[in-house]
């Protein structure tokens, strides 16, 4: 940061409430803000169509408000176990670079299967997770790979959620996307687009790129290793259908079933099971998670 800029942050430091016992908001969280709004404390939004959005001050104290609520930092896996339970997002790894890669699966996506608080608190469990990530590996940004494949039409009755997910990348973890990674997109997903694309401020769908089969695997080979980047895109990792590390198999995404046992015991399932399936289900490993962050 240059000078002028640092005397934004600490102006923007000075216009928000004392820290209390939580310690919110951080000098991290001011500074990534500011970033967010071109280090400007009297700027609108980057879109200036969109003229109600709040000022870096609006949107650092709104974002505490939401930190507060959801307490990301806290969440566990028993916190959102039926969007979890789907397989529809995992952690990859991390890249070349150090930065975390966050694989979703359109096609396991369950999101008739639970309710918005439960979503809100799936998404801040993956943003969380990268973020410890980001610090372990030195770095400050993430990849999001996007498989689109298995996109339904009826996803798009589900708006709330897509917003909730806009919302948590954009507005709550500002700065933190360096990719979003959309392959294997089917025609009816552009229809779709067209309803999510207006979500998201400019700087974020500059970031957006729809990736196509002739491109696939020199794109990924810029953001992925190919240790974490799964077999069916042309790379090593463990990630496919029939070849997960840990104790569980992933079925195909066509009828969103449950996870198969490799002993032999089939407990697939429209509606799910008992408490004691639940905890096998969510083995960490499954979702590319350190047993401490999915089970404590």
């Amino acid at each position: 940061m240059d000078e002028p800029q640092r005397r934004q942050c600490a102006e923007l430091r000075r216009r928000l409430p004392p820290d209390d016992s939580d310690g919110l908001p951080t000098a991290e969280m001011v500074v990534r803000f500011l970033r967010a709004t071109k280090f400007s404390l009297d700027e609108r939004h980057r879109d200036p169509a969109r003229r109600q959005d709040p000022l870096a001050e609006r949107m650092l104290q709104r974002h505490v408000r939401w930190r507060r609520q959801w307490r990301p930092d806290q969440v566990v896996a028993a916190d959102c176990p039926n969007a979890l339970r789907s397989g529809a997002g995992r952690l990859l790894g991390v890249g070349p670079r150090g930065n975390p890669v966050v694989w979703a699966q359109a096609g396991r996506w369950n999101p008739g299967d639970y309710e918005l608080d439960e979503f809100v608190r799936y998404c801040a469990f993956f943003m969380a997770e990268g973020e410890r990530r980001m610090r372990e590996h030195g770095t400050s940004t993430g990849i999001f790979l996007i498989d689109v494949a298995g996109w339904e039409l009826g996803y798009i009755k589900h708006l709330d959620k897509i917003k909730v997910l806009v919302d948590v990348v954009q507005n709550q973890y500002p700065e933190r996307l360096e990719r979003a990674l959309l392959v294997n997109v089917p025609f009816i997903f552009l229809a779709a687009w067209k309803i999510i694309s207006p979500l998201l401020d400019p700087v974020t769908r500059e970031k957006v790129y729809f990736i196509s089969a002739a491109e696939l695997e020199t794109t990924l080979a810029r953001f992925m290793t190919p240790e974490i980047t799964p077999k069916q895109y042309g790379g090593g990792g463990l990630y496919e259908h029939s070849d997960l590390p840990g104790q569980y198999v992933l079925p195909p995404p066509q009828g969103k079933q449950r996870l198969s046992d490799v002993d032999g015991g089939d407990r697939s399932s429209e509606s799910g099971s008992d408490d004691d399936d639940f905890h096998e289900v969510l083995d960490p490993s499954f979702f590319g998670l350190p047993a401490a962050a999915a089970t404590t």
